[in-house]
């Protein structure tokens, strides 16, 4: 799953459980594009809700500072 670098910082604010606003703010953003980023995340992991995405997200090793499962640093 190929995510943009601006779908990378938004999975992570997502992860941090920030909001669509929060997100919007410290991106500098509207939060009409921040729910877009997020829907568009959604969709290419296929996922259910943000938690979702974000479960998958950590399981693919996309997030920040994380490995997937099995590989040693």
């Amino acid at each position: 799953v190929h995510l943009s670098d601006r779908e990378r910082q938004v999975l992570a604010l997502v992860a941090e459980g920030a909001t669509d606003n929060e997100i919007a703010l410290r991106l500098h953003l509207s939060v009409l594009t921040v729910a877009q980023y997020v829907r568009e995340i959604r969709t290419r992991l296929d996922a259910r809700s943000r938690a979702h995405a974000v479960a998958l997200a950590l399981r693919m090793g996309l997030l920040p500072g994380r490995l997937p499962p099995g590989q040693d640093p």
